[in-house]
């Protein structure tokens, strides 16, 4: 369409994009993918957004800048889990020290030494943090994107993590995939490559939103048992897996017990659903959950401090 027009991020975060192409594929897109009726349609609704200019990704990154430097803050000040082991020498107590064998042949008792975790400059991460993103890019995304900028507020975080993450791969893993109407798994971003420039982050999010061209139907039950299962088959200092969904998902079986089930399947994983929609569905999925595993989160700049009270409760489990 003609015109000016606003990609929105947020009712506080607003973009600016004189075309207004990225929100006028997307909502053309949720509106043909809405109904089985529309299934043999299919093929129209799939491929690529619309190319866009240069700098519609920066002002993406724009939008949420503070939100993503808090986030960065987060992510810095996380703390390993595994505490660095060292000896502690001069005990009374322990194995005896070998390099003080003089000492205690003069009478000397601290001639031990006992094996003790480090202060807290000594932490040593071994490995990095595995964090796993499993988003909603479901058509029932992108059809109520105008009314509720529901999939939007899913890109936004999508960047935020993106942004924030890039520059810590020393200390953090991240895989980013969708699920929707035809699979669990949309891979975006796979552990161990993650986009190193803004070009490649760009086509991350394009790609996020063309997933939302699919069939009507819900594997978000499957994509929480996948996540968590999954995340954990590398050697990581942690395990963190955060679930975005629209909570659209009672109406294909899926009850708050079954999620909750998913998500707490390995206590290895600190797995949290994060709801992305208003509405009773998303609050009686957080009802019915383990406390602090379910979240309802309607603005962006609510996401650093959730991540950070992730991370701590996290630590709490050790």
């Amino acid at each position: 369409g003609g015109g000016a027009s606003e990609v929105i991020i947020d009712d506080k975060l607003r973009l600016s994009d004189a075309d207004g192409r990225l929100v006028d594929e997307a909502v053309a897109r949720g509106r043909r993918a809405a109904g089985e009726a529309l299934a043999d349609d299919r093929k129209a609704r799939e491929g690529k957004l619309a190319d866009l200019d240069a700098n519609a990704y920066e002002r993406l990154v724009t939008a949420v800048a503070k939100e993503t430097a808090q986030l960065r803050r987060v992510l810095e000040a996380a703390e390993a889990k595994e505490k660095e082991r060292v000896w502690r020498r001069l005990q009374t107590t322990g194995d005896l020290d070998d390099s003080r064998l003089v000492d205690g042949a003069t009478g000397d008792v601290n001639v031990y030494r006992r094996r003790a975790q480090a202060d807290e400059h000594g932490l040593l991460q071994r490995h990095p943090k595995r964090l796993l993103f499993a988003v909603d890019v479901s058509a029932s995304m992108a059809m109520f994107d105008d009314e509720d900028r529901r999939l939007a507020r899913a890109a936004a975080a999508v960047v935020m993590f993106m942004e924030a993450l890039s520059g810590f791969e020393h200390k953090y893993d991240y895989s980013l995939r969708g699920h929707n109407g035809d699979t669990d798994s949309v891979d975006f971003v796979a552990f161990g490559r993650p986009p190193k420039s803004m070009e490649a982050r760009f086509e991350v999010i394009r790609a996020l939103y063309g997933a939302t061209a699919c069939r009507s139907g819900d594997h978000t039950l499957a994509a929480a048992e996948r996540a968590v299962f999954e995340i954990a088959q590398q050697p990581a200092d942690d395990y963190l897996v955060l679930l975005l969904s629209d909570a659209n998902v009672q109406q294909y079986g899926i009850t708050a017990d079954a999620l909750d089930t998913a998500l707490g399947a390995d206590g290895r994983v600190s797995a949290h659903a994060v709801f992305v929609a208003p509405g009773a569905a998303a609050e009686a999925l957080v009802r019915g959950m383990k406390p602090g595993r379910g979240h309802i989160v309607l603005d962006p700049a609510q996401l650093p401090a959730l991540f950070s009270n992730i991370f701590k409760q996290s630590l709490a489990r050790l």
